[in-house]
């Protein structure tokens, strides 16, 4: 507005307390040509008017021995590199107060909704109704006043901490303060620490590293983890095939049936390697004989007629410990299968958390953005493509 010609008004500013985040009542001004300071000079000089008497004027004398501690806002430290903001925020330095979005931004959208009424209004009325406006936010602001709320979370989380966490936290708190001026590193102890799960890979490798249990075969860890593997190939697979309809491409049907014959071929060694390591690991950690071992081949044909087999041909369920629900002699192979999946759980959280964040940022820069029909079509591709990810994880996850 301020680049435009013959406007009245360009802008309205106002004053608010920072302390409470309530409005100084008539004290709201119009821009003529734009955000300028004498203009927000004439709103400072009707607050300086409002309430003031009783308050004496006072020198400060600024004593040779005070310390400054620099600081940084919130609403700019995040502008600023990471650590910035353990080091300077305002919220980690004791006694200092920090305004929550510069308040006076935080509190725009109260008026807006007579924004409307106020444009055919003459000054006196529009007045009138903005001090109105701002005084039932004063109102609300005195009614749902935040620190009894924070006293109440404050002493819930101070209650469920023990005397040894509280005398840790106070003493890292106060090796931290004293220290932040010529150290600003001691200030991350405020930091989030965020540890990252462990992925497949890592729970993969730890359990190669570690020495294997008495009975356990060699290369378990690996088999497991390509049982994972094939099961994510199989969900990906059904998904994929209910896209495909009857009057899609051959090239697309044959791409599908080529696959799903690669899946099968995987998942034909997967259960030949399967008969191998139960087989074994039953022979060697309990007294049974090996006649009479459970043949996971013969667990798959005794299920086919169940839901664990697919009108493709591909079984759904592979022959695991967890599948088969014989606890004695693979107890060893039942933790390092749950060990895995839980890494594979984690895997899908990360990869849906970042999908997730990709569909909004497809959505918001995208397809808020584009004007015509052909580019709002394929924006919404993009989204329809970034669900069928999201729900591949989630079948996978569940």
């Amino acid at each position: 507005n301020a680049a435009q010609g013959k406007l009245h008004v360009t802008g309205i500013g106002a004053t608010a307390c920072a302390w409470h985040g309530c409005f100084y009542l008539h004290c709201v001004v119009d821009f003529q040509k734009g955000e300028r300071q004498l203009n927000m000079d004439y709103s400072l000089a009707n607050v300086l008017g409002y309430n003031m008497e009783g308050i004496k004027q006072v020198l400060i004398d600024i004593l040779l021995s005070l310390q400054i501690i620099p600081g940084i806002s919130i609403w700019h430290v995040h502008g600023h590199k990471k650590e910035c903001y353990a080091w300077y925020a305002l919220l980690f330095i004791k006694g200092a107060r920090w305004v929550d979005g510069e308040i006076i931004e935080m509190l725009w959208s109260v008026l807006n909704v007579a924004s409307t009424s106020a444009c055919g209004m003459t000054s006196p009325h529009c007045q009138e109704l903005l001090d109105f406006q701002m005084n039932d936010s004063n109102f609300m602001k005195m009614i749902w006043i935040a620190v009894p709320l924070v006293r109440q979370a404050y002493i819930k989380l101070d209650e469920a901490l023990t005397a040894e966490q509280q005398d840790s936290w106070q003493m890292q708190e106060i090796c931290a303060l004293q220290d932040c001026v010529d150290d600003p590193s001691a200030m991350d102890i405020f930091e989030v620490q965020l540890r990252a799960a462990p992925t497949v890979h890592a729970i993969e490798l730890v359990l190669l590293e570690e020495p294997r249990p008495s009975g356990s075969l060699h290369g378990a860890a690996s088999w497991l983890v390509c049982s994972l593997h094939l099961e994510e190939a199989i969900t990906s697979l059904h998904m994929d095939r209910k896209d495909v309809r009857e009057w899609a491409l051959e090239l697309k049907k044959l791409a599908m049936a080529c696959h799903a014959d690669c899946i099968s071929s995987e998942q034909l060694g997967f259960i030949m390697d399967a008969m191998i390591y139960l087989k074994l690991h039953l022979e060697v950690g309990s007294n049974t004989s090996a006649s009479e071992s459970i043949q996971p081949t013969a667990f798959l044909d005794a299920n086919s007629e169940q839901d664990y087999a697919s009108d493709d041909g591909l079984q759904d369920k592979l022959p695991l410990p967890s599948t088969l629900g014989i606890d004695a002699w693979i107890q060893n192979l039942a933790e390092m299968e749950l060990k895995i999946c839980t890494g594979q759980a984690n895997d899908v959280l990360h990869g849906l958390c970042l999908t997730l964040a990709d569909k909004a940022a497809v959505f918001q820069g995208v397809v808020c953005t584009t004007k015509s029909y052909s580019t709002k079509t394929w924006a919404w591709d993009m989204i329809h493509a970034i669900n069928v990810s999201v729900k591949k994880q989630a079948m996978i996850y569940n």
